[in-house]
């Protein structure tokens, strides 16, 4: 199900954020919003998100963006629906490094999908 040599590429950058990171993570209790660089994924650039009524509070990845243009704008985009609670009902996780092996989506209120 998994792919360890992606999961192992992902966490060779897990020590960097500051030099990796597009804006400034948003941070609001148990609610954030990063985007960054990745090293894993097929597009360059990811956002993720926190919320406790989404992935048992865990990061969702829920954009990926080929050019850091596009990752500013995304990251903006995700804090406003962050701030005005715009999430809906679910939350789509884009698997952009490929290590679930597929999208996932994850439904308000609920666990990891089986």
């Amino acid at each position: 199900m998994y792919d360890l040599g992606k999961m192992m590429m992902a966490m060779a950058t897990m020590g960097n954020y500051e030099d990796r990171k597009v804006a400034e993570k948003y941070v609001d209790g148990p609610k954030m919003v990063s985007t960054c660089s990745v090293t894993d994924g097929a597009l360059e650039f990811e956002t993720a998100v926190a919320h406790p009524e989404f992935n048992e509070g865990q990061i969702v990845i829920v954009a990926a963006y080929a050019t850091k243009e596009e990752a500013e704008i995304g990251h903006e985009n995700w804090i406003d629906r962050m701030k005005d609670d715009l999430l809906g009902d679910d939350l789509l996780d884009v698997d952009n490094a490929g290590i679930l092996g597929r999208k996932v989506t994850f439904k308000k209120g609920e666990g990891w999908p089986l």
